[in-house]
């Protein structure tokens, strides 16, 4: 007997496994109650980052974009939780006279397996498995790590300082919309090349509630040998190759998050 299941239905998407699931594309948000985000800028030579960003892309800074995020009350997990790491870089997008600016991502480190499989197969974020710590602090010492295999990839801290003024939070309000950029790319089974290759637009909004200025910092942990992580030393080799030239004033913000799913679109 022949099989019955067939993805024919242009009015419905599907995730692997495609038999099991399907649903119609509709005005979809994602929403997470409450975020505890901790941000560090970390200053390098603007041609050393350009050698990881696509050609497609006009790099906007010489800014490495340290971001740590504690997301609780995830609406699509139950209410539930997981943690991200994301590093990433300013840059701008331009086609047929549409440009947009926003966050081109490096790499995003996240705990939960569900969050990965969409934001990678479908937006093209490059997302990959690690253990993320919850946010501890000692007085005003903030600090959390990512890790793999029992090995330290990569770890924040963080000197809270004075609490901003409404002002502030003001101002962060009116840039709540900001842009990430995927580049999905799914390699052929059989030779090299690609089987799909796209940029992805995929807007995201943070809100702040309470936000307080610091000073941050990042430490990488490249292993060696490359052997004791070997899926992780490369990306983890070559952002601690990138020079450090300081890092800029950060911030420890609580508030909401909402992830943009039916706004995101190809734009190759």
């Amino acid at each position: 007997m022949r099989g019955k299941f067939s993805v024919k239905d242009e009015n419905l998407s599907y995730r692997m496994p495609v038999h099991f699931s399907n649903w119609p594309r509709t005005e979809v948000a994602l929403v997470f109650s409450d975020v505890i985000s901790i941000c560090v800028n970390q200053k390098t030579e603007a041609s050393k980052l350009a050698e990881f960003i696509p050609e497609e892309f006009e790099l906007l800074s010489d800014q490495l974009l340290w971001q740590y995020s504690d997301c609780r009350e995830v609406d699509f997990m139950s209410q539930g939780d997981y943690r991200i790491i994301q590093v990433g870089a300013e840059v701008r997008f331009t086609k047929d006279g549409e440009t947009h600016t926003g966050i081109y991502p490096l790499i995003i480190w996240e705990d939960e397996g569900y969050p990965i499989i969409g934001g990678r197969e479908e937006d093209g974020m490059p997302k990959v498995f690690a253990n993320i710590s919850r946010p501890r602090h000692v007085g005003n010492h903030w600090f959390a790590a990512t890790s793999l295999y029992s090995e330290t990839m990569v770890r924040f801290d963080f000197k809270q300082g004075k609490e901003a003024g409404k002002e502030v939070i003001a101002d962060m309000e009116e840039q709540a919309c900001v842009n990430s950029f995927g580049y999905r790319y799914i390699p052929h089974p059989h030779k090299a090349g690609a089987a799909l290759q796209n940029i992805i637009l995929y807007p995201q909004e943070f809100h702040p509630r309470k936000v307080w200025e610091g000073e941050g910092e990042i430490t990488i942990f490249p292993p060696e040998p490359f052997e004791r992580i070997v899926n992780m030393a490369l990306p983890l080799h070559k952002l601690a190759s990138l020079p450090k030239l300081g890092f800029s004033k950060g911030k420890l913000t609580k508030g909401w998050l909402k992830l943009c799913v039916s706004q995101s679109k190809e734009l190759t």
